[in-house]
């Protein structure tokens, strides 16, 4: 048998761990980690569709980033189609070349520039 450590809640349910980013309804809130890493307007998004991962890249264009929103203190992306299609969670964030990354269970099929 091996053990798992429970993840503790903080207190109040806006918050989120510092390395963790939260899908809910639709909407994706970054924890204080990635917080600080996005130190642009705008974050690309990118799909590993081999290893199931999601990446969020600091962007300064409009044209190709989605408007990161700062309601109450928090960095937030919503309105987003993709978003939608990922399932609702918590997930840890690592960086790996520059790019914050989450692994999540399934990359839905979603096109992306090179499709």
């Amino acid at each position: 048998m091996v053990f798992e450590l429970i993840r503790k809640n903080r207190a109040g349910q806006d918050r989120i761990e510092p390395d963790t980013i939260r899908i809910c309804k639709g909407c994706l809130t970054f924890g204080r980690y990635a917080h600080e890493f996005l130190n642009k307007p705008y974050v690309q998004i990118y799909v590993d569709k081999d290893n199931n991962k999601i990446g969020f890249k600091p962007a300064d264009n409009p044209l190709t980033g989605f408007k990161i929103s700062n309601k109450d203190g928090a960095k937030r992306l919503s309105n987003n189609k993709f978003l939608g299609t990922l399932p609702d969670a918590n997930y840890v964030m690592s960086i790996e070349e520059g790019i914050i990354v989450i692994n999540i269970s399934e990359i839905p099929d979603y096109p992306t520039v090179l499709d």
